[in-house]
C-alpha cells in the first residue's frame, strides 16, 4: 500500500479546521477556569412551622407521596386541638392559589403541576372564633411515564 505524499500547504490547510476547533477550546477552558464558582444553590424551603401547639398533625397534600400527572389525590384534613375545626381548605402551586379547583377535597394533577411546588393550607378556627393556617408538607408531582412498547428477546 503505498503512501501519500502531501506539500506542507497542503497540511495546513487539512489541519486548519483542527486549529480552528482547538483554538475555541482553549479560549472556551480559559473563560471556565477564570470564571467565578457557580453559584451556591438556594437552600430547601423550610418546613411548614408545626410549632404550633394547636396542630397534632398537619394536613397533607395527599394520602399518597406519589403523585403524577394524570392523577387524582384526595387531601387529608389535619388534626388539630380539640374544639378547632378546619373551616377551608386550598391548593397552591408555587404560593398562588389554585381556585376554586385547588378547594376541592379531591385534586386531579395537571400538566402544569409537573415539577412544581405544591401545597394545602387549612384554614382552622378556634372556639373563641379566631382563625389560623396550617400548612402541609411541599410536594412535587412528576410527569407521566408512557411505556409505548416493550422489546422481546
Amino acid at each position: 500500500m503505498p503512501f501519500n505524499t502531501y506539500t506542507q500547504a497542503e497540511v495546513d490547510a487539512l489541519l486548519e479546521p483542527i486549529k480552528i476547533v482547538m483554538t475555541d477550546m482553549s479560549k472556551r477552558l480559559a473563560a471556565l477556569e477564570n470564571s467565578p464558582p457557580a453559584p451556591t444553590p438556594p437552600a430547601p424551603p423550610a418546613p411548614p412551622d408545626q410549632t404550633d401547639p394547636r396542630i397534632l398533625e398537619a394536613p397533607k397534600f395527599s394520602a399518597s407521596s406519589s403523585l403524577v400527572v394524570g392523577s387524582v389525590h384526595t387531601r387529608v384534613i389535619g388534626n388539630y386541638v380539640p374544639g378547632a375545626t378546619p373551616i377551608a381548605g386550598e391548593r397552591f402551586r408555587n404560593g398562588v392559589s389554585l381556585g376554586d379547583m385547588g378547594a376541592r377535597a379531591d385534586y386531579a394533577v395537571v400538566a402544569a403541576d409537573a415539577g412544581q411546588k405544591m401545597r394545602y393550607i387549612e384554614t382552622v378556627r378556634m372556639p373563641d372564633g379566631t382563625t389560623f393556617p396550617a400548612e402541609s408538607a411541599e410536594v412535587v408531582p412528576v410527569a407521566a411515564v408512557v411505556i409505548v412498547g416493550t422489546a422481546q428477546l
